[in-house]
Formats: structure tokens, sequence, C-alpha cells
């Protein structure tokens, strides 16, 4: 069926083929308006990863989207008081997932997270330096942004572990026609509590004191393995941040956010390491430190326009007729024919009918990809556009200010309060649809119809039923 291919193993210098099937109903999620399902969004992850350079493909790990869902399914916990019970269960359930693989000698590690309707990202930031965490870092757990930037300056700069949340919907941002449950994004401090709670136990899995301390002539029970674990990964050596990313103008680009925060951070190549001032740096909406490889804008607000969620969508619509294409049938030979006991003249017939069928499916799917080709040549224009747009304002502020602009910002106060957050917050207004000239705002509907079921889809498997 129709796939994108992904990377192997951990360790491994090669890729190996590991497809997501989509099918022409999968489509229907990428018309303006709609939600992205998980087909597509594992479809185009995949992809992604199927192009990076051999060198990144090994330095990172990317999560199924299913994983955060799996892992906070608590259907099976609602009884249950005892919190090292509930860890536990909730690791049981997704201890597979990384077979083979050690997410602790990567760089970086992606967590795509679907619930009540939304997508959000997880990126966490170099896990090795929290496993060789000194206890001499941190003097006690009072720390903020701030006081911990100033112990890192007087120190040689190394890449520190982080978990940085990128959620394009702002609690408490103006959203025009959302639904209440979803016009806040996801709580940082609830996603990023559970992900501390299973990286304490996958290290444990993959580190067991136990086995170290019988070796040493102690007996270590699990409850004190899991505590030691867990004040291992705690948030004082396992801080974390609610980035200020771009944010969508609508209910329905949530996906698409998630999957150009990925692109962008991946391609086209991934930075070699993340220093504490670099991180800082881009939650304030300041430009790098001098002598960092990051551009100005890289994890800030204003990292790429919001009008880039259009052009996303029609992106992957034509990857997915390219892929849908790639996957029709080749027409049977006469000899195949023959082979099943039709004579010459039926033979021929056949042939000659299946050829046809195959150039009426090749020349549908090529008539959408036309359109969709032609949609995406519309939508760059007002993406570049925005850009000039954006640009143009920061040097306005620049030259007016001569700093960034300082807001007070009290839902990412909140969001990032047991992450070591500074309660000041600096970020620049956020480049829209609004930020364009008139009439090249939000690009107006397309709707483009995907070609009919029998147009390559029949040997694909069914939709997934999430559609978010």
């Amino acid at each position: 069926g129709a796939g994108a291919g992904g990377v192997g193993g951990a360790g491994s210098m090669s890729k190996k083929v590991d497809t997501v099937e989509v099918t022409s109903r999968d489509l229907l999620t990428l018309e303006d308006g709609e939600f992205l399902n998980d087909s597509v969004v594992d479809f185009f992850i995949k992809k992604l990863q199927r192009d990076m350079r051999a060198e990144d493909a090994v330095r990172c790990h990317i999560f199924n989207s299913f994983f955060f869902e799996k892992l906070t399914n608590v259907t099976e916990e609602d009884s249950l008081s005892a919190p090292d019970v509930r860890q536990r269960m909730a690791y049981e359930r997704v201890r597979r997932w990384t077979k083979g693989v050690n997410i602790f000698d990567k760089d970086f590690v992606f967590f795509p997270m679907n619930g009540l309707l939304h997508w959000s990202l997880i990126i966490l930031c170099h896990p090795g330096e929290t496993v060789n965490y000194r206890d001499d870092d941190d003097s006690n757990d009072d720390v903020t942004l701030e006081t911990r930037g100033k112990r890192v300056a007087g120190q040689a700069q190394r890449p520190v572990s982080y978990l940085l949340h990128l959620d394009s919907m702002t609690s408490g941002g103006p959203v025009p026609d959302f639904d209440s449950l979803t016009a806040h994004g996801h709580k940082t401090a609830f996603v990023v509590n559970r992900l501390r709670e299973y990286l304490a136990l996958e290290w444990l899995r993959l580190n067991p004191s136990g086995k170290k301390a019988a070796a040493a002539g102690m007996t270590v029970t699990e409850a004190e393995e899991s505590q030691a674990a867990n004040e291992r990964f705690s948030k004082a050596r396992l801080p974390h941040l609610r980035m200020r990313t771009p944010q969508q103008d609508n209910g329905c680009d949530c996906g698409l956010f998630l999957l150009t925060f990925i692109e962008r951070f991946i391609t086209p190549k991934m930075t070699a390491a993340l220093m504490q001032s670099e991180i800082i740096a881009a939650y304030e909406n300041k430009p790098p430190p001098l002598g960092y490889e990051q551009l100005q804008v890289f994890l800030s607000r204003e990292w790429f326009v919001t009008e880039e969620a259009a052009v996303q969508r029609s992106r992957i619509i034509l990857l997915i007729l390219q892929q849908l294409k790639a996957a029709l049938p080749a027409t049977p030979e006469i000899e195949e024919w023959a082979e099943e006991g039709a004579g010459l003249e039926e033979a021929w017939e056949a042939t000659a009918a299946a050829a046809a069928e195959r150039e009426r499916q090749h020349k549908a799917i090529d008539d959408v990809m036309h359109e969709v080709e032609g949609v995406i040549r519309d939508r760059t224009l007002v993406v570049s556009i925005a850009e000039d747009t954006a640009e143009k304002q920061r040097g306005k502020r620049a030259a007016a200010a001569g700093e960034p602009i300082i807001i007070v910002d009290e839902s990412d106060a909140e969001d990032n309060a047991d992450g070591l957050a500074d309660p000041h917050t600096v970020a620049a207004p956020a480049v829209g649809a609004g930020g364009a000239p008139s009439g090249f705002g939000r690009p107006t509907r397309s709707t483009v119809k995907p070609p009919e079921a029998g147009a390559g889809a029949g040997n694909l498997r069914a939709s997934s039923r999430r559609r978010h």
C-alpha cells in the first residue's frame, strides 16, 4: 500500500522500511477546516524520518502518535489511589515501545501527543545529561531560569536536559469559535509529570539498581528503586518549559503545527546540541548568544508564520497523492492472463481493459495533483508576503526599542510554574493572518476532492479511528 518509510533502530546508521499506510479517505482530513487524523500525522513524520541525514537519524527518536494516549489511559486506574501503582501500570502499557532502543543515548526524543481533540509536541533534549547529572549542579530545588542561567554561565557550556512543550494553542489566548475543552491546549504540568514518571521507570529498566546493590551485598526494595529513579528525573534535574511558539488562529490546524514543529527542528539538519542559554533566549524571544548556530527565531513565537499551516496541508495532500499513484498495480501481462486459463483473445481484451483502467486512475490522480500544485503556489506566495511583513515588523521593533518587547503573560507563568520558569516573560507579538497586507490573510478555502476509491486505494487499510 501507499506509505512513507521510517528510520531503523538505535545505534544503526542504516534506515529500514517502516511504513504507515494511508488511504484516499485520509485525504479528507486534510481538507481546509478539518482535523488531521493519526494516519496522516504518522505518515508525514515517517516521511521526515526517511529523508533525514543518516547522522541525524541515529541521534533522535520519534515516538508513535499513540504512545502518550496509551501511557495516560486512565480507564483501569480510576479506582487506584497509590501514585506508585498508577505509575507502574502506566509504564507497563508502553514498556515494549522502545524495544531495542535506548532513548538516553539520543540527543533529542520527540513525543507527539493527542488528546481532547488537540495535538502538541514534547521534545526531550539530551536525556543523557539527566542521567549524568551531578548533585552539586543545583544546591536546592528553589531554582529559576535566571539563577540556573547564572550558574551555567559560570561553567563551561554543555548540552542541557530539558522537556520543551511546543503547543500551538496557548492558555488564555483569544481563539474564536473554539470548544472550551480545547481552547487552552494541553496542560504542560500534567504532560511533563507523566513523562518524567515514564522516563524514571524506563531508565530503571535499562539500569536496574537492584542488581548493583546485590553485587555490593545490599538489599534494595522495588519501592526504593522507584523513588531513587523518580528523584533522578525530578523537576530540578529535568526542568521543563512551555515554549512561546507560533500559534494557530483557528480550531483545526494543531496537527499541522505539530508537524511543522518537528520539520523545522530536524531539517535541513538537526542542531548538534541545545545549550541552556539558547533555550532561555528562545523562550524570551531574544537572539541566541553569539557563536551559536541557531537562527534568531528558532523555537520562538516568530519561528514561522501562521500561514505556513495552509501550505503544509496542501504539501501533505500532494505527498499522499504521489504515494497513491505509485501504489497503483501494474497492468498484468498477456502471459499472466493465459496462465489463468484465458484464451489469447480474452487475454488481449483483459490486458487492454486493465491498461485503460490504470490509465484512467493515473489521470484522475494527476488531475487532482495538478490542482493541488496550483494551490501550493498560491499559498506559498501568501507565506512569502507574511514572512516579509514579519521581518519588517521585527526591524521596526528593534529600531524603536533596541531590545525585545516585554510582555507579562500570566498564562505562560502558570504553565511553567513547576518547570523552573522565571515569573516574567519576554515575547514578541505573534505574526499570523493579521500580519499580511490587506487581501492576503488566510487563503480562501479550496476544496480538493480525492480520487475515487477505485484509484489505487482498494488494497490499502481502512482509515484510522482518530481524526484530531
